[in-house]
């Protein structure tokens, strides 16, 4: 672009914008609307590694660069340009993988790009744009990265003593069988992934229940000594355990409440409550473009830990039905503890959190274990 009309592209540099919405040229007050959610802000600003590393050789080429596009203005706008039509410069995306074609192209036609499957948050940290805001259509490929640090924070606050016992052998182990990772992934189609549960119910495991499942890992599940595993970015099938063995976990009440816990953590890490985005999202009075984006990812996101808390909680009136039937056959049932079909989600919900008085104490819990993990 330093070069002007001498420049063989010049014709078709003409043709480009003179502004975008790409992130990287947001502003701080801009940014702190996108907190807590799957983009990346991180690092020395945009305008501090021009400083740094751009204008430098820019300034030892002038040749290339003129003055006049030596500024922090010009490569903000030609950085985002590149950034946002990568596609139309290289044969392969970096997030969609490579271009190729799926029929016969005659000489002179158009060609379309898929910007592929990709999140709002994906959407706009590298386009800048969001897709439509029309009522009631939600990106289907959103979802919400978990922090596997958050994770065990949540566990390591629980106060059961089960989750704090081994806890480092349990975490090792987790590791081993790849299910830990840098974050897990929650989606609207899976709410409540098994790797995320599998997590929680192994690192809510009593002393002897750990014991037995080291055992298991240790000899692959064939009673023969495990040799080295081969290196794998899924985790064991055998390993996962999930929601559908929950029956099967010492504490499935202590597991549930970990979750929620979990939850709860997420939804905090955003500056405005769901309510709030969607009134904001939906009003009359027009608002900045890219503050109205930002409220669409943020939205977008808080859904999916909705649909997550929704499951959880769900799940635990399930387990709560299977205690009552059990107490039951034992005569030993209390009317106050009892959940009919009139209480809804969020009654159990605020019992569990501690809102209400909890049927059992974490100590209660211990010493009731039910079932052990075979």
């Amino acid at each position: 672009m330093g070069q002007g009309s001498k420049s063989k592209f010049s014709a078709f540099l003409q043709t480009l914008p003179q502004e975008h919405d790409c992130v990287l040229c947001w502003s701080k007050g801009q940014l702190s609307e996108l907190q807590g959610t799957a983009i990346e802000i991180a690092g020395d600003s945009t305008r501090t590694v021009f400083e740094r590393e751009v204008l430098p050789i820019m300034q030892q080429a002038t040749d290339i660069w003129s003055a006049e596009v030596q500024t922090y203005e010009a490569f903000e706008l030609y950085a985002g340009l590149v950034q946002s039509r990568a596609f139309h410069m290289l044969q392969e995306n970096w997030i969609t993988g490579s271009a190729q074609e799926e029929r016969d192209i005659a000489k002179g036609e158009q060609l379309l790009h898929t910007y592929g499957d990709l999140s709002d948050a994906q959407l706009l940290q590298t386009y800048g744009f969001v897709e439509d805001f029309e009522p009631g259509y939600d990106n289907p490929h959103n979802f919400v990265p978990v922090p596997t640090v958050l994770l065990l924070q949540s566990c390591s606050e629980a106060g059961d003593e089960a989750a704090l016992a081994c806890f480092e052998g349990k975490r090792k182990l987790l590791q081993q069988a790849n299910i830990l990772k840098d974050a897990f992934v929650v989606t609207s189609q899976e709410p409540l992934p098994d790797d995320l549960v599998t997590a929680v119910q192994v690192l809510h495991m009593e002393p002897h229940e750990f014991s037995e499942l080291e055992k298991v890992e240790a000899t692959d599940g064939t009673g023969e000594a495990s040799t080295s595993r081969p290196a794998s970015a899924e985790p064991q099938p055998g390993f996962l355990l999930g929601a559908g063995f929950m029956n099967e976990t010492s504490d499935a009440q202590a597991v549930c409440t970990t979750l929620l816990r979990l939850v709860e953590k997420l939804v905090g890490r955003y500056p405005t409550a769901l309510k709030d985005d969607a009134a904001a999202l939906h009003r009359d009075r027009p608002m900045p473009h890219r503050w109205k984006m930002a409220v669409k990812v943020r939205m977008g996101e808080k859904e999916i830990l909705q649909s997550m808390k929704q499951a959880i909680v769900m799940l635990m009136m399930a387990q709560e039905e299977d205690d009552e039937d059990s107490d039951e056959d034992e005569d030993d049932v209390d009317d106050d503890d009892e959940i009919g079909d009139d209480n809804g989600a969020e009654e159990t919900l605020a019992r569990i959190m501690g809102m209400k008085s909890a049927r059992d104490t974490p100590q209660q819990q211990s010493s009731e274990r039910k079932k052990h993990r075979h």
